[in-house]
């Protein structure tokens, strides 16, 4: 990026409504990317915060998603569109960089291409391609950040930031190969040409036709889309999620030396923007007693902000894998509270830089062994994609204290087929022990518990609705618990917002997917402590 040409976007970004008023920033922040959002600090200067925006946004080429977002929030306004006029040189080396991502490499006339078929898809209204579009994003909208696009072209990078599928088309060459059909010279070529995978140069000059061939069209029907993409499949975990956080899976057991634990750790990481996420960095340092724990996985996130490979992904999930009679023995809940000293600014405790989430190592695949929590888990999970919803059990009353049922009504009520989240509260170590065991066991996805009496229930902020006798809560936010979680520590959301979770440092959770624990072959890996 031209450091002339940040200095005058952020100049031009300091005049904007949404952006000088503090309430109206902290709204925009909160409709951020989250990959944006933890690296910025609302309390700022209003231009040390824009420069940090621009700069953050332009290094994850999310440049184009923040101004479309400030664009919604400042409503089109004069000092946005002369802000969108001046980053418009950058816009177009990020929108190149993200086309070359899904259309392989591009070559040295690739930016008069992009701008000549950018010029013709800004004139063509959003409406005019609207049921294209939602036929390609059905089912996977939840991984696209941006607000609804305003145009053709804005739709069409939506496009490009989705998720490569295993098999078919990418959605984005089913959108262009569309919308050349009804396109006229000299974009009719490009277009074909991205849906062929690849970028060609521009066609001869036009001899008829414009922008007009689409909108007069309105591309297109849902019974137009070609048939390769209703059959798309998307690289989905079992709970049915598309998010990619960086991963660091952390094993906890007792070591051999009294009042010392094994940990051993490993990352898992995508090498380019459309790559697998597969386990890379592995360390395994010498045992160490229970205070320093959280303060050693402190250091490895440390070691994952700074990796270059944190461009391709969202956040970072810290998953402790810890048998269940050491979570409760080393109270491994307030490890979500280790902070080590540092002049970083913000919330430094894990909890707040990191999404954290416990599993039980009886969840870990073992080849062909049958596991019949994990199996059960899958089967909750399968059941919940397809429904869209599932039950919520919370077991302790809005006061902290145990509910009425009596045990084997508690297990029957654990053992249902729908139960998707189940929470317990501050209570004695046996019935603790007791309500987890009995979920884990039942294959129940999401197991919630307070480690201190709270006087509001964990169902208050998870949109969760009364259906007859049960809650029910959908199943973006179950799949997204962690997420919700980490967003109320960071107060990415407030109290009274959706979604906001009261008192969240006192709230821990294990939540189990499909993600393996353990790469399949330690051997194969590249051994080396990401610290």
């Amino acid at each position: 990026m031209s450091a002339r040409l940040q200095e005058d976007l952020v100049a031009a970004l300091c005049d904007v409504d949404c952006l000088t008023h503090p309430d109206r920033r902290r709204q925009l922040h909160g409709r951020l990317p989250t990959k944006l959002r933890r690296r910025l600090n609302t309390g700022q200067d209003i231009d040390v915060f824009v420069r940090d925006l621009v700069e953050q946004a332009q290094r994850r080429g999310s440049l184009g998603c923040v101004l479309r977002w400030i664009d919604f929030f400042d409503d089109s306004s004069l000092s946005i569109r002369r802000a969108r006029g001046m980053a418009a040189p950058l816009l177009a080396e990020e929108e190149v960089r993200a086309l070359s991502g899904v259309l392989g490499t591009v070559h040295e006339d690739a930016e008069r291409e992009v701008g000549l078929v950018r010029a013709w898809l800004d004139r063509v209204g959003y409406q005019d391609v609207e049921s294209l579009y939602m036929g390609l994003v059905a089912g996977r909208s939840d991984t696209i950040e941006s607000p609804r696009p305003g145009s053709a072209w804005e739709a069409l990078m939506d496009l490009a930031e989705l998720p490569r599928p295993l098999s078919g088309d990418h959605p984005l060459h089913v959108f262009c190969s569309t919308l050349a059909r009804y396109s006229a010279d000299p974009v009719a070529g490009p277009l074909r040409a991205w849906a062929g995978n690849g970028i060609t140069a521009p066609d001869p000059p036009p001899r008829d036709g414009g922008s007009e061939t689409v909108a007069r069209t309105r591309v297109v029907a849902p019974g137009e889309v070609p048939e390769p993409s209703r059959e798309q499949k998307v690289d989905r975990d079992a709970d049915g999620s598309t998010g990619t956080p960086a991963r660091l899976v952390v094993w906890v057991t007792h070591a051999d030396r009294r009042d010392r634990y094994s940990v051993e750790h490993w990352t898992r990481l995508r090498e380019d923007p459309h790559g697998p996420v597969e386990f890379r960095e592995h360390g395994h340092p010498d045992a160490l007693p229970p205070e320093e724990i959280g303060r050693y996985v402190c250091d490895l996130v440390d070691g994952l902000q700074s990796d270059r490979r944190m461009v391709f992904h969202d956040a970072i999930r810290v998953e402790w894998v810890i048998p269940l009679a050491l979570i409760s023995e080393l109270r491994a809940e307030l490890w979500q509270q280790a902070v080590v000293p540092s002049d970083a600014v913000g919330d430094q405790r894990l909890g707040a830089r990191a999404q954290v989430v416990y599993r039980l190592p009886e969840f870990a695949r073992r080849g062909d062994e049958s596991n019949g929590a994990l199996e059960a888990c899958d089967r909750k999970w399968s059941r919940l994609c397809r429904s869209g919803s599932g039950a919520f059990l919370d077991v302790h009353d809005g006061n902290g204290s145990r509910g009425h049922q009596d045990a084997e009504q508690r297990i029957r009520l654990i053992q249902d087929d729908d139960l998707a989240i189940f929470a317990t509260g501050s209570c004695s170590h046996e019935e603790w022990m007791s309500d987890v065991s009995c979920a884990v066991s039942a294959g129940v996805p999401v197991v919630v518990w307070r480690s201190e009496r709270h006087r509001h229930q964990i169902s208050d902020g998870l949109g969760a609705m009364r259906s007859g006798a049960k809650m029910v809560v959908p199943i973006a936010h179950i799949r997204g618990f962690p997420l919700i979680l980490h967003e109320s520590r960071t107060q990415s959301v407030r109290c009274g917002d959706p979604g906001y979770i009261r008192d969240s440092f006192g709230v821990s959770v294990i939540y189990h997917d499909s993600q393996p624990l353990r790469p399949p072959e330690a051997g194969h890996l590249s051994v080396s402590c990401i610290r």
